[in-house]
C-alpha cells in the first residue's frame, strides 16, 4: 500500500475522517532536505474541514541538515487520490525517501523547488525551476551504449521548467533513428545535458545536477536488459577514494 508522508493538517483526526472515512494509524518519522513554510488557503472545502487558513507547506531546500518531523500513513490508491482532492493546486505530490528509508507520497510547494546544473568543462550552465515526477534508472541497451554505464538515471518533469543561463548553444542532442531515444549533451566535453525533445517532458541526466537533490529513484527500469557485470555490485569492495594500484609507485 501507499505510504504517505503528512506534517501538516491531514494529521488532524478529523481532516482524516472528512476525506477518507476513517482515521488513520501512522508512525513518526522525518523528512530531510525541506523546511516548512506557510500559504494562505482559499478554498471553502479546506477551510471548513481543516478550520484553518494559514497551512504549513513543505519547501526544498536540498540541506540534508533541513529536517520537517511528520507521520508516515499507509494508505489505500483510491484514499491518496481523495488525499490530491482536499490539497490544492499550491500543492504537488512527489515521491520521496524518509529519514527511516521508507519511500512516500509528499505535498510540497509546487514551485519550490530550485535546482543548478552544469557540464564538466562548465561552458553549460542551468536552472531548472519546479518539482520533479519521477526518477528512473535506466537499463536498456540504448542507455548502457550512450552512458558507457550500467545504467542511466534521468529526473523527470512535466511541469518544471529550465533556465539556460549559459552555454544552450553549445547543447547537442542525437536521437537513435526509428526510436524516442534521445541523448542531450555538452559538444565540448560530452556531458548529458536536459533535454525536451520528449512533448511536455523535461528530462535531467541526475549527474548534471550540482544541487543536492533530496530525491531517491522511483525505480529501477529495463532490468530484463542489465548487464551481467552489475548484478552482484553489492558485493564489491569500496573505496572512498582511488584505490592504490598493484605496481604503481
Amino acid at each position: 500500500m501507499p505510504l504517505l508522508f503528512s506534517y501538516g493538517t491531514l494529521q488532524q483526526k478529523g481532516v482524516q475522517v472528512a476525506n477518507f472515512g476513517r482515521e488513520l494509524s501512522g508512525i513518526s518519522d522525518t523528512l530531510q532536505g525541506y523546511v516548512v513554510g506557510e500559504i494562505e488557503i482559499r478554498d471553502e472545502r479546506v477551510l471548513r474541514e481543516s478550520g484553518k487558513a494559514k497551512h504549513p507547506i513543505l519547501q526544498f531546500t536540498g540541506n540534508m541538515k533541513d529536517e520537517v518531523h511528520g507521520t508516515v500513513f499507509e494508505v489505500t490508491e483510491s484514499e491518496l487520490a481523495q488525499a490530491d482532492d482536499y490539497e490544492v493546486e499550491d500543492y504537488k505530490r512527489i515521491s520521496v525517501r524518509s529519514k527511516s528509508g521508507a519511500q512516500c507520497w509528499i505535498y510540497a510547494e509546487s514551485k519550490s523547488a530550485e535546482y543548478a546544473g552544469s557540464c564538466l568543462c562548465g561552458a553549460v550552465r542551468f536552472e531548472v525551476s519546479g518539482a520533479f515526477d519521477s526518477f528512473y534508472l535506466c537499463h536498456c541497451r540504448y542507455c548502457q551504449k550512450d552512458t558507457g554505464s550500467a545504467h542511466a538515471a534521468n529526473l523527470f518533469s512535466q511541469s518544471a521548467r529550465i533556465k539556460w543561463q549559459s552555454g544552450e548553444e553549445a547543447v547537442s542532442s542525437f536521437t537513435l533513428p526509428g526510436t524516442r531515444h534521445t541523448k542531450s549533451f555538452c559538444k565540448f566535453c560530452g556531458s548529458a545535458m536536459p533535454s525536451i525533445a520528449l512533448a511536455g517532458m523535461l528530462v535531467v541526466p541526475a549527474g548534471c545536477l550540482d544541487t543536492n537533490a533530496a530525491l531517491v529513484p522511483t525505480a529501477h527500469i529495463c532490468t530484463s536488459s542489465k548487464a551481467d557485470w552489475s548484478l552482484e555490485l553489492g558485493h564489491v569492495p569500496q573505496f572512498e577514494g582511488l584505490p592504490e594500484l598493484q605496481g604503481a609507485r
